[in-house]
């Protein structure tokens, strides 16, 4: 056998040899404490394996302690605590990740140490055994092999020691929780025999309560329900006294509504009450109930003690009505001529009734406001209406027969169809009813239909839904019409004054224009006189060339058209308009203006936005001519926006001061604009960009604008389209100038 084979057998009988003694040392561990364990473990793995040092740490569980115990080389001389070792080795220790090894520099001397690490625990993890040695190959297999074996025996010696105890604890608690619900038990069947009478009594007080619901439900009157109220809490609570007080808003406090048993003086003193430090003022500031035992001895009653005496009281108790919504509808108050100590059972049963009473209450104002709003939807002179949710008339109200030809008591149209004019009943079904169900209510117009004359009634329409107040759940669909026959007839009259205004811009422009007219009359006179006087030498010929003279005779009469037509231009500017001069509010110009255009915005689906200035000051104007400035403006821009498309039209006209002596007026769109060469000829007659457009207005704007002391001014926006602003004297600057 050669020497490595001697060595392996050496080293095996030796490892053989550590196992046995660890076997035999397990032994000894059985029905041992877990230090005994710990240190014997320690004590035995330091002499078997020559470490430098063991530490063996085990954790808490619930409210169960930790152990740890350390073992040190004892020829290093040195004293360590466990404490000290478990700080060394810490990072073998955490509960949350396991190292199986490593190499730390040895506290005990120069160099280092190997460390080995093994967790104590068969089935779940009790704690870490940590290990070190001097050898640079510890530990060996033979070595690992050993630390496993011996914390195995020592995790089985402890884990039967944790299920001891653990047996130990659970039988002691469960011998603690019979013995504590032993005791309940006998407390609870005591308390049973005790209840027993209470609650023969309670049924009573339910069976009185159960009456008392009934008389309530069957009383018509507030009053009666009042003193039903009254009596019954008195008769509960063996009182001497009682009253019930109301809070009325309008007189700002609580007054009496009933009473029983006081005299003139105390219904005097108590006749308003609010915020005082009675009871009954206390439990209304409080919204809680007030209880005083003896009024001789309760401080804050002191005030009222004179009033007490007289009315023969010392106790009383005022509990407060109070609505679902948090509001105090008024107090139930109690009196005793003796002192008095209120049960729990007693009040409890009074809150009972005091809640019957305040539901009570509440359906009695519920009643009075419904009678006002049916009286209200009676005598409206809109038309009002409710049907259930698939469509089907259920209330139309007086002005809503007239509405649609319906006679007194004639029954109401069945379907919500039958009330709308036929140019109008699809577009009920496919977008109105649809709007209405995605966000709870429709607004616009749309046409009723007379079923007397059959013809539409134009209304303004407002469609919702009536909901569960708690739920928000729908119950039924309301509309509200108003009849807008005659603002369409003053639609018409405005339209028709539009007309009349653009008219008069027309004949403004005269006086601009007389020099072109003159010239357009005069070329076709001239052709006239021309063909008129060789038609002659045609004809004064020894032999007359008809033919000349027919061909001179057309053109005089194709020029007399020509003057024809200058001359019926001139017709439609001939009229006169006399110019008057006054104070006059631009803003009220601007909304006059605006009413004339807006059939014409929402034509052309130009979205309207206005800033006019408040306080502004008057101008001295023509209000005629003001009006064609604007409407010039507001027509122009509406007009450069006819061919935009892929964004929003929308026209913004402000009002402000320009500086302390100018009011200026701005008129901004977004339409297609114009570059600089344009900007510079705007203002100038018959310039214009558009194909139908004569180049007119504006130059007009302007004369009108500048004989008023003014300016008319356009700018190019930093996106789109154009700014028309023009400014004015203020009324004190033009009357001084």
């Amino acid at each position: 056998m050669n020497a490595t084979n001697a060595d392996d057998v050496q080293q095996l009988e030796r490892c053989i040899s550590d196992l046995i003694a660890v076997l035999g040392s397990s032994v000894s561990w059985r029905e041992r404490s877990a230090e005994y364990v710990l240190n014997a473990l320690c004590d035995m793995l330091l002499r078997v394996l020559r470490l430098s040092f063991v530490y063996a740490g085990l954790y808490g569980e619930g409210d169960v302690g930790g152990y740890d115990a350390a073992r040190i080389e004892a020829r290093h001389g040195i004293v360590m605590q466990p404490q000290d070792l478990k700080a060394i080795v810490a990072p073998w220790l955490q509960r949350d990740r396991y190292l199986s090894g490593g190499i730390i520099c040895n506290p005990l001397e120069a160099g280092t140490l190997a460390v080995s690490s093994v967790q104590f625990g068969l089935h779940t993890r009790l704690g870490n055994l940590v290990t070190a040695a001097s050898r640079s190959d510890y530990p060996s297999r033979l070595e690992l092999l050993l630390l496993r074996v011996a914390v195995n025996q020592a995790s089985a010696v402890l884990q039967g020691e944790a299920n001891l105890q653990m047996r130990q604890r659970t039988a002691a608690e469960l011998e603690a929780k019979v013995a504590k619900r032993t005791e309940q038990l006998l407390v609870a069947n005591q308390q049973q025999w005790e209840l027993k009478g209470e609650l023969a009594a309670e049924l009573g007080a339910m069976a009185c309560l159960h009456e008392f619901s009934a008389r309530l439900l069957l009383a018509g009157d507030l009053q009666v329900v009042l003193d039903e109220t009254l009596v019954a809490v008195m008769g509960l609570q063996s009182a001497d006294f009682g009253n019930v007080q109301l809070n009325d808003p309008e007189q700002g406090g609580l007054v009496i509504a009933a009473q029983r048993n006081f005299q003139a003086e105390f219904l005097e003193y108590f006749a308003l009450v609010s915020g005082d430090d009675s009871a009954c003022g206390r439990a209304a500031g409080m919204r809680a109930r007030v209880v005083i035992e003896d009024v001789e001895t309760d401080e804050s009653f002191a005030p009222h003690r004179r009033i007490a005496a007289a009315a023969g009281f010392r106790a009383v108790q005022s509990t407060p009505l109070i609505s679902h919504r948090g509001e105090l509808l008024g107090m139930i108050s109690t009196h005793f001529r003796k002192p008095h100590v209120f049960s729990d059972t007693e009040l409890r049963l009074t809150d009972l009734y005091a809640r019957h009473a305040t539901q009570m209450i509440e359906r009695n104002r519920a009643e009075d406001e419904r009678g006002k709003l049916a009286s209200i939807v009676e005598n409206s002179a809109d038309f009002i209406g409710i049907t259930s949710l698939t469509g089907k008339a259920l209330f139309l109200n007086a002005a809503g027969r007239r509405m649609v030809g319906l006679r007194d008591g004639e029954p109401i149209l069945d379907n919500i169809q039958s009330y709308i004019a036929s140019e109008d009943r699809e577009r009920l079904t496919t977008q109105i009813l649809p709007a209405v169900e995605r966000a709870g209510f429709w607004d616009g117009e749309i046409h009723l239909r007379n079923i007397r004359t059959g013809q539409p009634v134009p209304v303004l329409q407002h469609i919702f839904y009536t909901r569960e107040s708690r739920t928000g759940r729908p119950l039924a669909l309301a509309t509200v019409c108003r009849d807008i026959s005659e603002r369409r007839r003053a639609e018409q009259a405005a339209s028709q004054a539009q007309q009349e205004l653009a008219h008069a811009a027309r004949v403004l422009s005269m006086g601009e224009l007389t020099t072109s007219i003159a010239h357009e009359i005069n070329q076709p006179l001239t052709a006239i006189v021309a063909n008129g006087n060789a038609c002659r030498r045609w004809i004064e010929r020894d032999v007359p060339d008809l033919e000349q003279a027919r061909t001179s005779l057309n053109n005089i009469v194709r020029d007399a058209n020509r003057a024809s037509d200058v001359i019926g231009r001139i017709r439609a500017f001939s009229a006169k308009a006399t110019v008057s001069r006054s104070s006059v509010d631009v803003n009220d110009v601007v909304r006059e203006v605006l009413a004339l255009t807006s059939n014409e915005m929402r034509r052309e689906q130009v979205a309207l936005h206005t800033r006019l200035s408040s306080h502004l000051p008057e101008v001295i104007a023509d209000r005629v001519e003001l009006q064609q400035v604007v409407l010039n403006l507001v027509i122009n821009s509406i007009e450069s926006m006819r061919t935009i498309a892929g964004r929003p039209r929308a026209l913004l006209i402000t009002s402000g001061e320009r500086n302390a002596s100018m009011v200026e007026v701005a008129v901004c769109d977004n339409g297609a604009g114009m570059g600089d060469p344009q900007l510079s000829q705007i203002f100038e007659a018959f310039f214009t960009t558009k194909p139908q457009g004569m180049g007119l207005g504006l130059s007009i704007s302007r004369r009108i604008i500048e004989t008023h002391g003014g300016k008319l001014r356009a700018a190019a926006n930093p996106d789109y389209g154009l700014t028309l602003s023009f400014t004015l004297p203020a009324d004190s600057v033009a009357r001084h100038g």
